[in-house]
């Protein structure tokens, strides 16, 4: 039925047409496919989504009130010990306050829908980047929702919960579970 449609719509669009002419070769290209936006909410009911830019992928912020879009972080240029991974991060996680953000790199796939990964936070104030848990790999970041302690997470660490505190500063690790097993007991994930 589409391709009937496609065909009566390419056969009835008249030969001197305007520039808004539907063409085949746009069509195939791509051009007319739907973009997508995944949106990442923040606590003030706004969202985050990327968007590419002359100078790389962008971090965009769009307020559900004015419905105006600003620029939140450019991130062509997050470095960490010398490694750029502005074009390389597969995922972000903004802290409640907004002031910190965990970026996915090296990311490996766990099951369905999770994957473990390096993790790198950005300190929004300071522009400041550092691997946490040493550059270990870790699952399913979750930043705890309150505002006075928006620097602390939980996040699972070789099948467990950890609780990492006062990100900002001096990093505390707090195991909450210590029996996660490999291919028995998956703790939060």
């Amino acid at each position: 039925m589409i391709a009937t449609v496609v065909a009566v719509t390419l056969l009835r669009t008249p030969v001197n047409g305007s520039i808004n002419q539907l063409d085949i070769k746009k069509m195939i290209q791509g051009e007319f496919y739907a973009k997508t936006l995944q949106p990442t909410w923040l606590s003030n009911g706004d969202f985050l989504y990327e968007q590419n830019g002359d100078e790389g992928r962008l971090l965009m912020r769009y307020n559900i009130i004015t419905h105006n879009t600003t620029l939140f972080l450019n991130t062509s240029s997050l470095q960490v010990s010398g490694l750029s991974y502005g074009p390389i991060y597969s995922d972000y996680y903004p802290s409640s306050d907004e002031s910190l953000i965990l970026f996915a790199i090296n990311r490996a796939k766990q099951f369905r829908s999770s994957f473990y990964a390096q993790w790198i936070l950005y300190n929004v104030h300071t522009g400041e980047s550092r691997y946490i848990l040493n550059g270990h790999t870790a699952a399913n970041p979750a930043w705890n929702p309150s505002e006075q302690h928006s620097d602390s997470l939980a996040i699972v660490v070789d099948n467990n919960i950890v609780l990492l505190q006062n990100l900002t500063s001096q990093e505390v690790q707090v195991n909450v579970t210590g029996d996660g097993i490999n291919l028995i007991v998956f703790n939060g994930m």
